[in-house]
């Protein structure tokens, strides 16, 4: 019996040993104050107690360990994410272009970069390709040729030009129908960038155990989905600490920052193997700088810190990043005088294609605020090529808003820098912070039904002498999610109990590093003191202020909605479409008759309140991931993120961080974020406006017109009452003159 067991026993060994990689194998990572012969003689205990973070669980056996083995591919990360795409970035239309960076850990000759890619079946091959640039210098082409899967296309890299640290790698694409020419035909035209399976492959070898070596780890971990794990209590308590490392990789890498994972000192390990982790130090085993780079059992780099010194772990990774001129930020604009596009950064813009949408953004200060009638102007020096179609034109927006149409189909101006075209418009159609210029063309196909003809020449080309003015403003601001946003600091950031119990651990260390570091730009003291706290819908009933003491369970049903309810149109019939445009029949129509009280009403009621639906109305047809709001405008440096059942975590990070670069932000009072990752802002016609400066004879005309603006029936009071007085001392005088007649 003994020795049937023992064969058993035997041949179930054998099996296992059969099967590589299946058992569960422990490491240990070194101790501070341990040599290496005393890591060798090591053995693998596990103790009762956790005394550090020396002991990870790895699935994978040494023979199998391909962080050590395999080459590691340092990914592409683009400049401005799109929402809902992690491993991909969608190049749509005839000729877009994007900004990606390569984070390296040294300066690199010889590599190879890989660009993997996968176009629509629309996209013509012999007139498309793409053109890569590293570091401003064109490094080669491919056809855009992949259509059923995604391919990889491998160009040779100068020596010299990719550097340590942060490179911006652009990609130009030309893409041709191949059917149709026509603004229509672009939209159907795009090319997806495998940002997972693009970048330069290098040895593990290759990861130094410092500072960039770390974070190109962490971007090549980022790039395949997984999280950057801090192991160390596996409570996320300590989160707003870690925060100034997290945003200091936002910052290296630019885009959001890396999802985070907090986990105990014991755990598992990840398929493939981590390149990158985070483990924090015990009390008394902290190396005297607080913090040390190893080299795990894993063979991942280790960050060991201190909890205390994160804050100067933060600084050494920023003084390790090198400046290679790649950074990036939006220009501020200075009211009350002209800017040229050179002065703001823009070296001209040149359009290319059908359908084109070419722009300029700059900022604005927080504190400037115009909403009368004065005006701005855009002093516009452009030309555009010869030979375009018939029906070509250009269309001149400014915030969305349409200033200017130009007709690009004239022949005898075709060819040749136009004289300065000054363009006036409104400057109420600009805003506090981030605003946009756009020129958008619409060339048709000539002939429609044929692929397009390549064309050397761009369409058009707005000159770097372009200048703008904006009217200087006296110093004014009214309660909004944006400015509010602006000045928000990860020290403002809180999260109720219900969100810790639902909530990743990881969010609100995203947003803390989303928010660290960026300042809205001022020209008064803002005087606030911005706090947002992340909540779930059950804490809806907990907040205080009249919006969410009135419309709490609007807000609920629109978190919960599946989708944006479908409005029903009743069907028209024939004959009433052939009596449509009759003014009679119109009159006569006894629905329209019994309608018209209430279109008085509301039309009395837009003149008084202005044109901003009420909020239960406007949320009526609105399905929302997540919700940020204002509950109380009186203060409005308290606002509340409250995250839906359906929200995607990704997408709230990424659509928040796009707020500093983009016009498309919270605004207002109340902003959801829609399922396509937009956010979607409701103002509130009671906003109150503040002022900031002490009211003189040089800034009471423009004063006056904002609150006139903002608050049309507090002057419409007054003018009618001084209209009744005047009324009144006319009929009185009319009285006594009369008595006084013989």
């Amino acid at each position: 019996m003994i020795h049937r067991t023992l064969r058993h026993l035997g041949a179930l060994a054998l099996l296992l040993a059969a099967l590589p990689g299946q058992a569960q194998q422990i490491r240990l990572d070194p101790l501070p104050d341990a040599g290496p012969a005393e890591v060798e003689e090591a053995r693998p205990v596990v103790p009762q107690q956790p005394a550090g973070p020396r002991l990870h669980v790895q699935g994978a056996s040494p023979e199998s360990r391909p962080a050590t083995t395999a080459d590691v591919l340092l990914p592409l990360r683009a400049l401005e994410p799109q929402p809902g795409r992690v491993t991909s970035y969608r190049m749509e239309g005839d000729a877009p272009q994007a900004g990606f960076v390569l984070f390296l850990p040294q300066d690199f000759d010889g590599a190879t970069l890989q660009i993997a890619t996968q176009s629509s079946i629309n996209v013509l091959p012999d007139r498309s390709q793409i053109r890569v640039f590293v570091n401003g210098r064109a490094i080669g082409t491919a056809t855009l040729e992949n259509f059923d899967s995604v391919r990889a296309v491998s160009l040779p890299v100068p020596p010299g030009l990719l550097k340590a640290g942060r490179n911006l790698v652009r990609i130009e694409a030309r893409q041709t129908h191949r059917v149709f020419c026509g603004a229509d035909a672009s939209f159907s035209l795009w090319t997806d960038i495998a940002l997972d399976q693009s970048g330069v492959r290098l040895g593990s070898q290759s990861f130094d155990t410092n500072p960039l070596g770390f974070l190109a780890a962490v971007a090549a971990q980022a790039a395949r989905g997984q999280a950057l794990r801090v192991h160390g209590t596996g409570s996320a308590d300590r989160a707003a600490t870690v925060a100034p490392v997290i945003a200091q990789v936002e910052v290296a890498f630019g885009g959001t920052p890396p999802r985070v994972s907090f986990e105990d000192y014991y755990s598992v390990g990840t398929t493939p193997p981590a390149l990158a982790r985070v483990a924090e130090l015990p009390p008394g085993t902290s190396p005297p700088d607080g913090y040390e780079f190893r080299s795990g059992g894993d063979g991942a780099i280790v960050m060991a810190v201190d909890p205390t010194a994160y804050e100067r772990l933060a600084e050494v990774l920023a003084e390790a990043v090198p400046q290679n001129g790649t950074e990036q930020g939006l220009p501020d604009l200075p009211p009350g005088r002209y800017v040229t596009f050179g002065e703001l950064g823009f070296d001209g813009l040149q359009g290319h294609g059908r359908y084109i949408r070419e722009g300029a953004e700059f900022r604005l200060p927080w504190d400037w605020l115009l909403l009368a009638s004065q005006r701005a102007e855009l002093a516009l020096n452009y030309r555009f090529d010869t030979g375009l179609p018939e029906g070509a034109l250009l269309l001149v927006k400014v915030n969305g808003t349409t200033v200017q149409l130009l007709p690009l189909d004239d022949p005898e101006t075709a060819g040749q820098t136009l004289p300065m075209l000054p363009i006036r418009f409104r400057a109420s159609l600009l805003q506090p912070g981030v605003n946009r210029v756009d020129f958008e063309a619409l060339v048709p196909g000539d002939p429609p039904d044929q692929a397009c003809e390549p064309r050397a020449n761009p369409v058009f080309e707005v000159l770097d002498s372009t200048q703008i003015f904006v009217p200087d403003s006296p110093l004014m601001s009214r309660p909004g999610l944006g400015r509010t946003l602006a000045h928000l600091r990860q020290e403002g950031l809180s999260i109720s109990e219900n969100a810790k119990q639902t909530l990743p651990a990881g969010l609100l260390l995203q947003l803390a590093a989303v928010f660290r570091g960026h300042q809205g730009t001022e020209r008064a003291p803002s005087g606030l003191d911005p706090q947002l706290t992340l909540a779930t819908p059950a804490d809806l009933g907990l907040i205080e202020g009249p919006l969410a003491d009135r419309y709490s369970a609007d807000l609920l049903h629109a978190l919960t909605r599946v989708s944006a309810p479908a409005v029903a149109t009743a069907p028209v019939a024939a004959w009433d479409r052939v009596n449509e445009g009759n003014w009679l029949s119109a009159l006569l129509r006894l629905d329209r008759i019994a309608a018209l009280p209430d279109r008085l009403r509301e039309g009395v009621t837009s003149m008084w309140r202005g044109d901003e639906p009420d909020l239960p109305e406007w949320l009526a047809d609105r399905s929302a991931q997540a919700l940020l709001f204002q509950p109380d405008m009186s203060r409005p440096d308290r606002v509340w993120l409250v995250v839906g059942p359906r929200a995607m975590p990704e997408t709230i990070v990424e659509s928040l961080a796009a707020t500093h670069r983009h016009i498309d932000g919270p605004m207002g009072q109340v902003s959801v974020l829609t399922g396509e990752g937009i956010w979607d802002s409701w103002v509130s016609p009671d906003q109150p406006l503040q002022l900031h400066e002490p009211l003189t004879l040089a800034n009471a005309r423009a004063v006056a017109g904002n609150y006139a603006t903002t608050r049309p029936q507090d002057y419409v009071l007054v003018l009618i009452t001084i209209t009744l007085c005047s009324a009144f001392v006319a009929m009185l005088i009319a009285i006594l003159m009369r008595r006084r007649r013989p």
